[in-house]
């Protein structure tokens, strides 16, 4: 039996003129470099590593963003605590928006001001079409070196893939990343390949097979 694949498509609608978070955000960023973890903050996804590392970069030249709803049923009482008592002291290079972010506009406006795009996640065997939209927008992103994210961001140098367990080696990546380690070439063709074009086809090619 043939086996189609279908892309990861997304939608990359953006408004021209950024919103109020967007603003908020380059007004506490003060000129750093945006290490955004967007979309449901659930434990898979790396916030408590990357809030640690967060913790231990206040005097390096980077700003954290965190936005999308935290996903609190996911993490134990002692972890919500930390991460309670963290945002509750403000840190002063981190911007937490645990709010719903609206796919769309809302959303594709933090991928565009991100310097990097931290998709990290924990035991995640799957695809994100995160890496679709960092992809249309030119964001390198950081994902865990396991699994089909790793293998697709080292195909197509889309950024760079570490070990989840490795906060020292992820802190590095962070604070001495290349941002220019990305193929804008390998990056576009990526995006064709899960673009909405593609999906028309793979319908097509499921219709002449019957």
């Amino acid at each position: 039996k043939p086996v189609l694949g279908f892309p990861d498509i997304t939608n990359i609608v953006h408004d021209e003129k950024p919103g109020p978070a967007v603003a908020e955000v380059l007004k506490l960023a003060k000129g750093r470099r945006i290490v955004s973890l967007l979309g449901m903050q659930s434990k898979r996804k790396g916030v408590l590593s990357l809030i640690r590392i967060a913790s231990e970069c206040i005097k390096d030249d980077v700003f954290f963003l965190f936005g999308g709803p935290l996903d609190r049923a996911t993490y134990s009482e002692t972890e919500l605590s930390l991460i309670d008592d963290f945002v509750e002291r403000k840190p002063e290079n981190c911007f937490f928006h645990f709010e719903h972010l609206q796919d769309g506009p809302e959303f594709n406006e933090l991928v565009k001001l991100s310097s990097l795009i931290y998709a990290v996640y924990l035991n995640f065997p799957h695809s994100s079409n995160l890496l679709v939209k960092a992809a249309f927008f030119g964001k390198p992103v950081l994902v865990s070196n396991e699994y089909y994210m790793g293998e697709l961001v080292d195909k197509y140098k889309l950024g760079d893939t570490v070990n989840p367990d490795n906060l020292l080696e992820i802190k590095e990546k962070i604070i001495n990343y290349n941002y220019l380690c990305i193929n804008d070439k390998l990056q576009r063709k990526f995006f064709k390949l899960n673009a909405k074009e593609k999906l028309k086809e793979t319908f097509q090619r499921i219709i002449k097979m019957k």
